[in-house]
Parts: C-alpha cells; sequence; structure tokens
C-alpha cells in the first residue's frame, strides 16, 4: 500500500503552528520596541494642562501676536507704570474683563482665591494664555484663619499654588494676603513665606471698588494715582481691584485715561520689588 497522504485539516493545521512560531520570534526581536514609551511633542513654549471633559488643551505662555510683552525686567519698571492688580477672582465677570484688557493691550495681575480656581477653571486658563501675571490671594478670605499662624499664612497659599499647577502647568510665588499685609501680617509670618519662596504684594491705590455698584470710582482711582506720582515720582502704581461686575466697564473708562496721561502697564512678575503698605 502507497503512503497515507496528509489531509487538508492536517496542512492547516500545520501551516497554522509555523505561523505562531514566526510571530513568536518577531515579537522576542522586536517586541521591546512595541513597548518603548513615546513622549508627546510639545512645542516650545507650550506645558500640558489637565484636559476637563472631553477638552485637552495646550497652554501658551507666551502667546504671539500681542502688541505688548508679559515679561518686564525690573528695570523698566519706572515711573508712569501702572499694575492693574484684581482680587478675589475669578468670577462669572472675569471673561468680560480680559476681553477688555486684551481691547486695550493692557496686561494684568490676578490674585485668584483657591476654590474660585477650581469653580472657574477654563478663566484661569484664558487668564494665563492671554500673557497676565497669576497671584495667589489664599483660599479661606477669613482673616482669623488666614492670619492664625505662620503655618496657615504659608498653607492656603501653597494649597492655592498647587491648584494653579494643576490647572494650568505653571505656578507662583506673587501672592497678596486677604485684606493686605498691614497691620494682618506678623514678623513671623512674614519670614514663612519668604522662606517658602513667596513674595507678597500690597498696593499705592485703593479704588474702594468694592463700595460701588457703578463705575463712578473711576476718577477716585486716577486722582489718586496722579497725587502718587507727584508725591513718589520714581515709584509704580498698583492699583488694587476687584474681579466683580462692575469691573469691566470700569476698566474700559480707566486705561484709556491713563494711557492719555502717558502711563504704561505691566504685570507683576517674581524678581521685582514687591510694594507693601507704609
Amino acid at each position: 500500500m502507497g503512503s497515507k497522504q496528509p489531509t487538508v485539516k492536517y496542512l492547516a493545521l500545520k501551516a497554522g503552528l509555523l505561523a505562531g512560531l514566526c510571530g513568536a520570534l518577531i515579537f522576542l526581536w522586536i517586541g521591546n520596541e512595541w513597548h518603548t514609551p513615546v513622549k508627546a511633542k510639545i512645542k516650545t513654549g507650550e506645558v500640558p494642562v489637565l484636559s476637563h471633559g472631553s477638552e485637552k488643551e495646550l497652554l501658551k505662555r507666551d502667546p504671539q501676536g500681542m502688541n505688548w510683552t508679559r515679561t518686564e525686567k525690573v528695570e523698566s519698571i519706572r515711573k508712569n507704570t501702572v499694575f492693574l492688580t484684581f482680587d478675589d477672582g475669578p468670577s462669572a465677570s472675569t471673561d468680560e474683563l480680559l476681553q477688555v484688557l486684551d481691547q486695550h493691550k493692557a496686561p494684568a495681575t490676578f490674585f485668584m482665591l483657591e476654590p474660585n480656581m477650581r469653580k472657574h477653571r477654563k478663566e484661569v486658563l484664558k487668564t494665563i494664555q492671554l500673557g497676565h501675571a497669576a497671584g495667589l490671594h489664599g483660599v479661606t478670605h477669613n482673616p482669623d484663619l488666614y492670619y492664625a499662624s505662620p503655618e496657615s499664612a504659608t498653607g492656603e497659599m501653597k494649597t492655592a499654588n498647587d491648584t494653579l499647577q494643576k490647572l494650568t502647568g505653571v505656578s507662583t510665588g506673587i501672592v497678596r494676603t486677604p485684606y493686605g499685609s498691614k497691620p494682618n501680617l506678623t514678623e513671623p509670618e512674614q519670614e514663612a513665606l519668604l522662606a517658602e519662596g513667596f513674595q507678597y504684594w500690597d498696593w499705592n491705590v485703593d479704588s474702594l471698588d468694592w463700595k460701588h455698584s457703578t463705575p463712578d470710582f473711576v476718577s477716585n482711582v486716577l486722582e489718586q494715582t496722579e497725587k502718587r506720582t507727584k508725591d513718589f515720582p520714581e515709584e509704580p502704581i498698583v492699583i488694587l481691584m476687584h474681579d466683580r461686575p462692575v469691573t469691566p466697564e470700569a476698566v474700559d473708562q480707566l486705561i484709556p485715561k491713563l494711557k492719555e496721561r502717558g502711563y504704561s502697564f505691566a504685570s507683576i512678575q517674581e524678581e521685582m520689588i514687591p510694594v507693601h503698605l507704609q
């Protein structure tokens, strides 16, 4: 009798075993290459930020196309420089305020509260995207809690800074303590903030905007600014305002009038010498 011919089923099984063996050899040869982590390519000047929902955003530190630059050298901050600063945000009014600042090409500094940053995440991102400076205003805004000890003073700022970094990928050492440093901030609390890398800023022009529901306080800000410039001509002007519904309209009126008087605008940077209440 002749030899038995292999069946089609047998040949198919043999071919499958050979294919599996070849696949295993290929995997051993280049398998490691398949599992090598690949870092995402990010353009210079961009940092990744947290995604919210299905959105994924890249945050540019220095946006192009702006007519002003966010970074100001210390030696260039001289007389007739105005620092617009806004406390207590972000809020539902922040987006409109950012639009006004962008229209006037005026950089500003936002001293933000940690709970409000978590509530208005997109506004925090937009603030940084447009080149404004991020500052910290703590967590509770309760003087009894914030000024309880050096640990509480620094702890609130560290918590706020952690949230800022999680939301934007950037951190800051610029802070403003609730209701200002004088007479609230004790010497041990000052030393603790400095030891943690925080520079606390106050102001030398108080808008008192919290008293008003209309922008009629703008004239008072202009009077204070001119008097401060006359009395201290080499000192920059730091204007205290708040992130409130009336603020966008007030700023829209204020900036052109300050420009008419020869003032320019800058945002606070960490290397600058801070202004403190006297």
